[in-house]
């Protein structure tokens, strides 16, 4: 059984709930959560919880980052710099899920805090189920790339420019612009926060972009072992992590690590490179945008900050662990025409270059990324998701540890607001393969007509006791599981015609 629900960690902006006492926030957030205010109707729109005093987006950076090497990098635009309430108006829609056609998907859907900010499958889910054509780079440091350009083959000249095409995009997210902003403006709450970065309530697709930019830029990795470490001549890393540093950086050996992840962000300079994973590319990159032989394979030089945390690798996720991305770049580089200079053989030899790096100097470059972790970013809470996470015990209003068969009402209409009513599939409790700590896992694969509608909830009471516990509701989850398939939990119907308040559907 799960736990009483706890109070947020996190008090509501006033704006959402400006006349209660302090005391009180925490309760009247779960109720407004729950959708109880002045009576238990359901709160068919997530609100953000958000403190009350901004988080700080713009803290000052360590001293290697205002090198003059690291700050020709910094992308941000003059008209455009990172300021508290931006990054928090950015930070809610960047997790919220109005920002896709059916409202199951958001920015962060693929682009995970915990795998720094990049997705851990090769390719993303997009709205319907679709699969995206590459990896979901990591945004981790974004904020430092000197070409200023965005995605893998850099069609966005700028990262407000970037931001928005994957809302638009029809297997990502697969919303027009102007039904995105009509959808934001009528939430109240986003009225408060645009007023608060941009000085009216004004809505549109520019100050979306800015905010979301704003966001992203924020995202700076400035706390791993490696920046504790810059200031005492790395005094803090194993004997191993010192001989990867030396190893990547050219000071020993033969690895050419650093001629494309230099600096201090560990992100390229100028150059876009070509690394020569195959002969011809399936997927040209730049090549494919431009139409020339001669950017055939040219790809953005992500920053290996949080690499540890980004994987799969490379712009199609081929390869599953840092390990397997040394061994490639010691003896798997295939020669290709537009091979980037670091990777080609020294002359007089030909074609690509082999490092041939012993067993222990693989695993010290292996060892010396993973110092890159910022665990601190990871979990950091200005970063991480507003919107409440809803699991069952949320439904117990009146905190018995049992759901009555009023609560059970508010199981359903919770969970699909959750999934901003698509398609769900209520599976096992917390069995599924992608399943959510509450046992529902969103069904992408199948058309949203396949409906089910709950109304007679008193079939699954098995004691008879007028209420539903815990165990009894995962059963009867279990249950039409089994008996539908693939249901849809929608608002309570009184009339479906069957004995137990479900109707199967097509």
């Amino acid at each position: 059984m799960h736990p009483p629900v706890s109070t947020p960690k996190t008090l509501l902006r006033k704006t959402i709930l400006p006349r209660w006492p302090l005391a009180c926030r925490g309760l009247a957030s779960v109720l407004i959560i729950l959708g109880v205010r002045g009576g238990l109707h359901a709160q068919t729109s997530p609100v953000p919880l958000l403190p009350v005093k901004l988080a700080d987006y713009s803290p000052a950076l360590p001293a290697h980052f205002l090198l003059p090497a690291v700050v020709q990098q910094d992308n941000t635009p003059a008209d455009n710099p990172i300021t508290n309430a931006g990054a928090t108006l950015g930070r809610v829609l960047f997790y919220d899920k109005r920002l896709s056609a059916n409202q199951t998907v958001s920015c962060s859907s693929c682009h995970r805090q915990q795998s720094g900010f990049s997705d851990p499958r090769p390719f993303s889910i997009g709205l319907a189920g679709g699969l995206t054509d590459r990896n979901s780079m990591g945004l981790t440091n974004a904020r430092w790339y000197q070409r200023r350009s965005f995605f893998w083959d850099e069609r966005a000249a700028t990262l407000e420019v970037q931001v928005l095409q994957p809302i638009q995009n029809s297997i990502e997210m697969g919303l027009s612009l102007p039904t995105l902003v009509s959808r934001l403006s009528g939430e109240t709450f986003y009225a408060d926060l645009f007023t608060a970065a941009f000085g009216s309530s004004t809505i549109n697709s520019e100050r979306i972009s800015r905010a979301l930019a704003q966001f992203v830029r924020s995202l700076a990795s400035t706390r791993s072992k490696y920046d504790l470490g810059v200031g005492v001549n790395f005094s803090n890393f194993s004997p191993e992590e010192n001989l990867g540093r030396r190893l990547f950086n050219g000071e020993t050996g033969t690895a050419t690590c650093a001629q494309c992840h230099g600096t201090d962000n560990f992100s390229s300079g100028p150059r876009i490179n070509n690394n020569g994973l195959e002969n011809p590319y399936r997927d040209k990159g730049v090549g494919a945008v431009s139409g020339r032989a001669q950017d055939e394979g040219l790809f953005k030089v992500p920053s290996l900050r949080n690499v540890a945390l980004t994987a799969p690798y490379m712009h199609d996720g081929r390869f599953a662990t840092l390990e397997a991305v040394v061994e490639f770049y010691n003896s798997g580089v295939v020669a290709h025409p537009n091979l980037s200079p670091p990777l080609r053989a020294r002359p007089p030899a030909p074609g690509a270059l082999r490092l041939n790096l012993t067993a222990a100097e693989k695993a010290a470059l292996v060892a010396f990324m993973k110092t890159l972790t910022d665990t601190a970013l990871a979990a950091d809470e200005r970063f991480a998701d507003p919107f409440p996470t809803i699991t069952f015990h949320d439904a117990d209003l009146d905190r018995d540890g049992r759901i009555g068969l009023n609560e059970l009402t508010r199981v359903v209409e919770l969970f699909n607001t959750r999934y901003g009513h698509g398609p769900i599939r209520t599976g096992s409790y917390a069995v599924a393969t992608e399943a959510t700590e509450d046992g529902f896992v969103v069904d992408l694969g199948h058309s949203i007509d396949s409906t089910v509608t709950l109304s007679r909830y008193h079939a699954a009471d098995s004691n008879r006791n007028g209420k539903i516990d815990l165990t009894e509701l995962a059963r009867v989850i279990e249950f039409y599981n089994y008996r539908s398939g693939v249901i849809r939990t929608g608002a309570y119907h009184a009339n479906t015609g069957t004995e137990d308040g479900f109707e199967p559907g097509p």
